[in-house]
């Protein structure tokens, strides 16, 4: 492992280890680098699709297999790139993984200027205490509890999806209770269609009229309910002017509005 500072940048050389990515790939829903080529794209969410580049899950955190540990805070912008090439004279795998951070400041919030250097933490030694160092001091100090590992259930057993045509209540509660009927194994079910617009974080009560009840239901029937977010605000929902007014959106070039993207539901 070897490190050095180029300019507004980072350079990790990886060699033989592997690298695991605090964001997952839209590409295969993936968390490891190994085989990619992937040129300078700024570090914030995207949604899932083959050229969607970084997907919803996204941490400012790197594991390398030898035991390293890289985290950023999320005070400002940052881009990332990644390459693999074959030494031509020595035939052995080489991997370089780069940080670097926008001295424009094009994409800051009004609030905060742009950095001209980076900022980071570097954490070397043993892997598993490297990274639960990481997730209890590094990760879990971005809330007052310290974050909690995942349920056994995530891994040792299928989560189910609603489909995209069950957008009401009857029509989500009668498909759980038919793979209940099925004797399948039974785990997280997730919702992902669940407001009216994009960003509210309630339910439409036109769809869904008793939420509490439908839960109750879920938990009859044996599953835990997740309720899919995004990090996406859309126009029409009364969240995006009090994410304007409060400064919580990533602002276009002009650095003065906000930055609209069109997704699957509308422009947000």
């Amino acid at each position: 492992m070897a490190s050095t500072i180029l300019k507004n940048e980072i350079l990790f050389l990886t060699g033989t280890s592997h690298l695991y990515t605090g964001a997952i790939l839209a590409e295969d829903h993936n968390f490891l680098m190994d085989g990619r080529n992937i040129s300078d794209t700024l570090y914030i969410t995207g949604s899932m699709g083959r050229d969607a580049g970084l997907g919803p899950v996204l941490e400012r955190y790197w594991l390398v297999s030898t035991g390293v540990a890289v985290y950023a805070p999320s005070n400002y912008a940052l881009y990332f790139n990644y390459t693999e090439n074959i030494h031509p004279q020595s035939g052995s795998l080489n991997r370089q993984f780069c940080l670097k951070t926008d001295t424009e400041g094009t994409l800051h919030s009004k609030s905060s200027p742009a950095r001209r250097s980076l900022d980071y933490t570097l954490c070397v030694g043993n892997l598993n205490s490297v990274h639960n160092f990481s997730i209890n001091q590094l990760l879990g100090n971005q809330s007052s509890n310290k974050l909690k590992r995942p349920s056994a259930e995530l891994f040792e057993k299928p989560i189910w999806s609603v489909p995209s045509d069950k957008t009401s209540q009857e029509a989500i509660l009668d498909y759980a209770a038919r793979i209940s009927n099925g004797n399948l194994s039974l785990s997280h079910i997730i919702i992902s269609n669940w407001e009216q617009y994009l960003g509210d974080l309630t339910f439409d009560q036109e769809r869904f009229p008793d939420p509490t009840a439908m839960f109750e239901q879920f938990k009859t029937l044996g599953f835990t309910p997740v309720l899919s977010v995004t990090p996406y605000v859309s126009i029409m929902s009364e969240r995006f002017q009090e994410a304007v007014n409060g400064d919580r959106l990533i602002l276009d070039a002009s650095g003065q509005v906000p930055g609209l993207v069109k997704v699957q539901r509308g422009m947000t």
